[in-house]
């Protein structure tokens, strides 16, 4: 790879990340609504959001990555988009949750990043 096409995937990796943790954020803010007026248990608001996280990992990477390596980039791109959700979280007011939920979400995340751009670049190829 050449300087630009690593910018170029770099820049791929960030938008992505950020645009998963924009979605995860919109919905999860309908979500809390729905949530708040139904009262479910813990476990549920914990399935809710990551069901929200994952769905949104794999479906933007499948969206947003191109075909050049997409494993990889979608892959750190469905990482990193679980740091930035963290600090998002943290800074609107939930403060730091890191957990044994935040250590399988990670490498659970890098996956679905990974098979969503795999899956997108797969689809595009045949287009």
């Amino acid at each position: 790879m050449e300087g630009s096409a690593v910018k170029r995937a770099v820049w791929e990796i960030v938008r992505t990340a950020l645009l998963v943790t924009v979605f995860h954020l919109f919905v999860s803010a309908i979500a809390a609504i729905i949530i708040k007026a139904t009262a479910p248990s813990d476990a549920a608001i914990v399935a809710t959001n990551w069901s929200i996280k994952c769905i949104g990992v794999f479906l933007l990477c499948l969206v947003a990555i191109g075909k050049e390596r997409a494993l990889i980039k979608g892959a750190i791109a469905g990482a990193v988009s679980v740091f930035l959700s963290l600090f998002a979280f943290a800074a609107i007011g939930g403060g730091f949750h890191v957990s044994v939920w935040f250590l399988l979400e990670m490498p659970v995340c890098a996956v679905l990043g990974g098979l969503g751009a795999l899956v997108g670049a797969r689809l595009r190829g045949r287009a």
